[in-house]
């Protein structure tokens, strides 16, 4: 069903009508009868099909020298230097694998002699190759004799240079009647030194005689990267080497078009649908299919993600809208992206304003507008193809209520109906996946793993949704894990954002656990543990118990009730004091909880401390206004009672008074022009209330 994005290995696949090219090839390969060293260059862009031509070529020579002399069939060996990490392995490894193909057990004494011989210039080139650009001037002059004398201890020959241990392999393949043809493909994948090192290799450390080497490679990325050995000109340092050049055609635009054409069918008779048109799916590929595509390797891209895709969706979606979309989704993710979270500016509704369509094609155009003209333009008449709602954007089209029948039918893309279907498979950026929920129940009582994983869903922005899904998957959690999911959300209350939804989930959540119990005391004791383990979260912690007040001693007894305060309220004195509160975003809450739950004097103490640090008054009377959910637009003359309703609040917790020269202090100070916009905000809506309390 997928197309790996392989080469192919047969002449039998051929698609590109090469094989007639290839078997040239491979013929004047098999009839070279010189003696030399030979470089042909495969020259071809990305995608072209290099590595299928070189197979096809391969498997003609090994099928056509079957019955040749053993000792005239020629030697295959196919190099890939990409296997090496260290660009400083490369050329050594090139002559161990020579070494070790040639000395396979299988083969002739003379093939095991040369491997052997392969694998003593192995090692005398190891340390030079280290500094690979000095290894051809050593191969050539047998300069340096300190470092020659070292080279032959390592290889064990005391009276032989690098270049002595080369002239005997050239005495000794010279021997050879057939022809050695190496293969190293791929090498504009390679890096710009190891680029000039497969050249170095080719033209003066391996130029062995009955030697062909057949390079493949973009000829435009390694001619840049060999521009510094040729002044400049890295086409005139391949001439040099390269003396048979080939160009590989380029797949024209029919043939490529024509391969598309036949996967896509593939998929298309596997599945017929009554809704089929033929007009509107050559319309589809005419105007919008068909421009993404540049080479092999796009139609190969697509052709596997349209294939596994359509297998799920096939019986839910109209396939010509799902052979346009999965084009955007293939080469154009983030638009596809786009397209699903602005739903409401694709899809046509029938009754619709104005403002909002004016609206919509703004946000269209927005989006558009982020690709150059060519390509803008079409994408608007592919997109408009898609969802018709488009073309009252750049005329007066309108659609009748029949038409909206025939999309749902038809399980167009622009029915609301079935737009989801069609984003099945997109990645979310704030859904969590059933997947996920699944492996994380199935983590049983081990609070540690669970919360771990809880962590992990909220740094990926999905700590909303997962609240939904484990308020759904309650009913199914045992009760002997109740502790571990307790436990875990008191733990990441805090982190979790602050929204009213949010809130009523949690409540919910705990709730729903703990009802599943039914001792009162096995439920303190689960509350208990749980805000034991917590010792970092407040908030949530005490925002839970507090919900607990008005369950008229049915959820848990009032005294273990009573018991649960005390623990919390201790540990916000301890964080008091320690200062670890004042950055709390729940700063204000927590000190409203103090208020009710222990006695008022020691509350008065700790924000008689608050007001004379100036700058843990201004992050408590900063949140008290975000807590009350005031924006500073809000604080105008005519919304006067918000100040007021902000001084009542804080005078529960401090005495108004007290800090009123405080504030008026902070406001004539050099300091203020330092303070954040809403600190600032905060700072004249107080002293405003206050002057407006006063004068009440």
């Amino acid at each position: 069903m997928f197309n790996p994005d392989k080469p192919i290995t047969s002449i039998d696949d051929d698609a590109l009508g090469r094989k007639g090219v290839a078997k040239e090839l491979g013929d004047a390969l098999l009839a070279d009868s010189n003696k030399e060293s030979h470089v042909i260059g495969i020259y071809g862009k990305w995608g072209y099909g290099k590595t299928s031509f070189i197979n096809m070529v391969l498997e003609h020579v090994e099928n056509e020298s079957t019955n040749f002399d053993k000792n005239k069939s020629p030697i295959i060996i196919n190099f890939n230097p990409w296997n090496f990490s260290n660009q400083n392995q490369l050329i050594s490894q090139f002559f161990n694998q020579l070494s070790n193909d040639f000395c396979r057990e299988d083969n002739s004494e003379w093939l095991k002699n040369s491997g052997k011989m392969f694998k003593t210039y192995s090692k005398a080139i190891l340390p030079l190759s280290i500094v690979p650009q000095f290894l051809p001037f050593v191969i050539s002059t047998s300069v340096a004799s300190g470092l020659v004398g070292k080279l032959a201890e390592i290889v064990g020959h005391h009276n032989k240079s690098i270049e002595e241990i080369k002239n005997e392999i050239c005495e000794n393949q010279i021997k050879y009647d057939g022809r050695i043809i190496i293969v190293i493909d791929d090498i504009d994948r390679l890096n710009e030194i190891e680029i000039k090192q497969i050249f170095q290799l080719v033209k003066s450390i391996a130029d062995f005689p009955n030697t062909t080497y057949v390079l493949t490679f973009d000829r435009e990325v390694v001619s840049k990267a060999l521009e510094t050995e040729q002044c400049g000109n890295g086409n005139q340092y391949l001439e040099k080497i390269v003396q048979i050049p080939f160009e590989l055609p380029e797949i024209s635009r029919s043939e490529l078009i024509s391969l598309l054409d036949t996967q896509i069918s593939k998929i298309i008779v596997r599945n017929p649908h009554d809704d089929f048109y033929e007009k509107a799916y050559i319309e589809m590929l005419n105007r919008g299919v068909y421009h993404f595509f540049n080479n092999i390797r796009d139609i190969n891209r697509y052709i596997n993600v349209a294939n596994f895709n359509y297998e799920v969706l096939k019986e839910e979606v109209n396939v010509i809208d799902f052979i346009g979309i999965t084009a955007i989704q293939v080469f154009l993710p983030e638009l596809y992206q786009e397209i699903k979270s602005n739903r409401h500016v694709f899809l046509s509704t029938e009754v619709s304003s104005n403002s909002q369509n004016d609206n919509d094609k703004a946000i269209c155009v927005e989006i558009l507008n982020r690709y150059d003209i060519k390509r803008r333009n079409i994408l608007q008449n592919f997109l408009t193809m898609l969802f018709p709602k488009l073309s009252s954007f750049y005329g007066n089209t309108t659609h009748s209520s029949e038409a909206y029948v025939l999309w749902r039918k038809n399980r167009r893309i622009c029915s609301e109906y079935f737009f989801n279907v069609y984003f099945r498979f997109a990645v979310s950026e704030t859904k969590i996946s059933q997947a996920e929920m699944k492996i994380l129940l199935s983590k049983g009582n081990d609070v540690v793993t669970i919360l771990e994983s809880i962590q992990n869903i909220i740094k990926d922005g999905k700590g909303s949704d997962f609240l939904i899904s484990l308020l759904d998957k309650t009913d199914i959690i045992p009760v002997e894990d109740i502790e571990s999911f307790v436990t875990a959300i008191f733990v990441v209350g805090d982190s979790l954002e602050e929204t009213s939804t949010n809130s009523f989930y949690i409540q919910e959540i705990i709730y729903s656990l703990l009802k599943k119990i039914e001792s009162r005391k096995e439920r303190y004791n689960i509350l208990k543990k749980s805000t034991n383990y917590a010792n970092n979260s407040l908030y949530i912690v005490a925002k839970e118990i507090a919900s607990l007040e008005n369950d008229e001693n049915e959820f848990i007894s009032y005294e273990d009730l009573d018991e649960l305060k005390q623990l919390i309220c201790n540990r916000f004195s301890a964080c008091l004091k320690e200062g670890k509160l004042i950055h709390s975003p729940h700063f204000y809450p927590i000190l409203q909880f103090m208020g009710k739950w222990r006695a008022k004097d020691e509350l008065e103490n700790y924000t008689k401390l608050i007001a004379l640090d100036d700058d843990a008054l201004l992050l408590l009377i900063t949140n008290v206004m975000e807590h009350h959910a005031i924006q500073p637009i809000d604080f105008t003359q005519k919304n006067w009672a918000n100040w007021v309703q902000l001084v009542i609040s804080l005078n529960q917790l401090i005495e108004v008074s007290y800090i009123k020269e405080r504030l008026i202090e902070i406001k004539e100070s050099v300091n203020y022009v330092d303070l954040n916009e809403n600190m600032k905000v905060a700072l004249e809506a107080f002293l405003n209330g206050i002057e407006l309390a006063e004068g009440n």
